[in-house]
């Protein structure tokens, strides 16, 4: 049998949790020495990713994927007018989308983290998500922070995944090792913990 990994030890948990199973294809079960702790997979995932994908865009230096077939899509007006105020961040973001004119664009990259994802369903992601704030209310620092939770959570594991051990175990190492897991960048908790006290309380034990 191959030897158990080392637990990794996530923030407000106590003791190094170990990983012991997936609950309904969602969820991480691990036991801690001070009770157990549940981890929600996907905005575990997403909070990570998010992290990721904000830093390299400060840094100018987020990966695109090219396409071997560049892909057409139809805009509207105001999508292609947000598509014009846009064009730097959107370049920024790993999106490279040319005018084919009468109204059609022509995608040749997309974000590398969204690259298994439809090209017209990113690129329609992601002005979307411009255009909902961009009424002259909406900070830049807002907008964009919507932009990346938005491409953070299409690129995460999705719930009813099942997850093998070793994947569980990794993506727990990460959150041990980013520190940063209270919420998701939509608000949802990451991580539940249920006491070993409480616990035995539900079957009327004293230890």
């Amino acid at each position: 049998p191959r030897p158990a990994p080392q637990a990794p030890r996530l923030p407000g948990t106590g003791d190094g949790p170990r990983y012991i199973g997936q609950l309904f294809e969602t969820y991480l079960l691990c036991e801690s020495g001070d009770g157990l702790v549940i981890v929600d997979q996907h905005a575990a995932q997403e909070r990570l990713l998010y992290e990721e994908l904000k830093a390299q865009y400060e840094q100018r230096a987020m990966p695109a994927q090219a396409l071997l077939f560049p892909a057409m899509i139809e805009l509207s007006p105001a999508e292609a007018r947000a598509l014009e105020e846009r064009k730097a961040e959107m370049a920024a973001l790993g999106l490279q989308v040319e005018d084919f004119g009468g109204g059609s664009h022509v995608v040749k990259a997309v974000p590398a983290a969204l690259a298994h994802l439809a090209p017209v369903d990113v690129v329609r992601g992601i002005l979307e998500r411009f255009m909902e704030v961009d009424d002259g209310q909406g900070e830049a620092g807002a907008r964009l922070d919507d932009v990346l939770a938005h491409m953070a959570c299409k690129a995460a594991i999705k719930a009813g995944r099942r997850l093998l051990d070793e994947e569980a175990e990794h993506l727990l190492a990460e959150m041990a090792a980013a520190g940063i897991f209270s919420h998701c960048p939509h608000g949802r908790p990451v991580v539940k913990r249920i006491s070993k006290q409480e616990v035995v309380r539900w079957f009327y034990r004293s230890s």
